[in-house]
């Protein structure tokens, strides 16, 4: 019987809690590419303990968001809460939550777009809700039943990992909120889909849990390649640096996998830090923020290149 995948509470049973903040980068281990002249590196940046700083009580992380300014938004798993951290990632402080004219919320993942708009995902309402810059929604679009991971696609798209039903909806909110542009499938009918990518050609880069594979889709559904050279015990948040390239965390493994845009293993980082990757987001020079369910920690790394010694 699989475990479920968008409950960690039930998962942590034990785990400590890990709040040392490194105050400088630490090489985590250079990784050599076939190709490069440089090498690439990864630098273990800083430990932000996902604690609210005006009660103190720490919560369990899912998804994970940097805007285009720098700010890190983190969803809050155990009160379907939203908080914020300024770019110098070092306090959280509550950015919205469930609004009052809902039974209830079940927040999985944010997102940000390029206009500075921010997206959260409703599991129990089937929602994708769009907020205002004071953590208020804007607008909203019911997807149906079983949305975790989103992603921002291009001009005020949104792409949506559907789990129940093994599709990955793309909306537009800059068209009429209750409008769905598109609906593609992939896998036979037993997928699971936890989180999606879009890249700058329109591949959709979606984790798929129930198989164990990451998936490389064309805009119509097509799959056109899988991430290879890497075994997945279970493939969760996705995000990519720059289209270059692709990083897939692993929550059993604890550890994040990279892969080229061709879906060729490069590298993975984060073992002995990482407990419990889930949702991830990166920034185009390197910066990349790992939810982390295991010890209730957002965990910072840099990828950058060094010339060879």
């Amino acid at each position: 019987m699989r475990r479920s995948l968008i409950n960690p509470i039930a998962l942590l049973q034990a785990y400590s809690i890990f709040t040392l903040c490194l105050l400088s980068c630490v090489v985590a281990g250079p990784a050599k590419i076939a190709g490069d002249t440089d090498s690439t590196y990864v630098e273990h940046c800083e430990s932000l303990v996902c604690r609210d700083r005006t009660t103190g009580i720490e919560f369990v992380p899912l998804g994970v968001c940097l805007d285009i300014l720098g700010n890190l938004y983190v969803v809050d798993s155990d009160n379907s809460r939203l908080y914020v951290s300024d770019r110098g990632l070092s306090a959280l402080t509550l950015f919205s939550e469930c609004p009052a004219e809902y039974q209830g919320c079940d927040f999985i993942d944010v997102a940000g777009n390029r206009a500075g708009g921010i997206y959260v995902s409703d599991r129990s309402g089937g929602l994708i809700l769009d907020l205002d810059r004071w953590g208020e929604p804007g607008a909203f679009v019911k997807v149906g039943e079983g949305v975790v991971g989103i992603g921002e696609g291009k001009a005020g798209v949104v792409v949506a990992a559907m789990s129940i039903d093994g599709s990955i909806s793309m909306v537009d909110f800059d068209k009429e909120a209750e409008a769905l542009e598109t609906t593609i499938k992939h896998g036979d009918g037993n997928a699971y889909p936890v989180d999606c990518h879009v890249v700058h050609d329109g591949t959709v880069i979606v984790t798929d849990s129930f198989s164990k594979q990451v998936f490389f889709l064309s805009s119509l559904g097509e799959i056109k390649g899988v991430a290879h050279g890497f075994s997945f015990e279970n493939p969760f948040g996705v995000t990519c640096i720059d289209d270059r390239y692709v990083l897939v965390a692993d929550s059993d493994l604890g550890l994040v996998a990279v892969f080229g845009l061709n879906g060729d293993f490069l590298f993975a980082f984060g073992g002995g830090i990482l407990e419990m990757p889930t949702f991830l987001d990166s920034t185009p020079d390197g910066l990349v923020c790992v939810s982390d369910a295991g010890r209730m920690t957002v965990e910072v790394f840099r990828i950058g290149k060094t010339p060879p010694e």
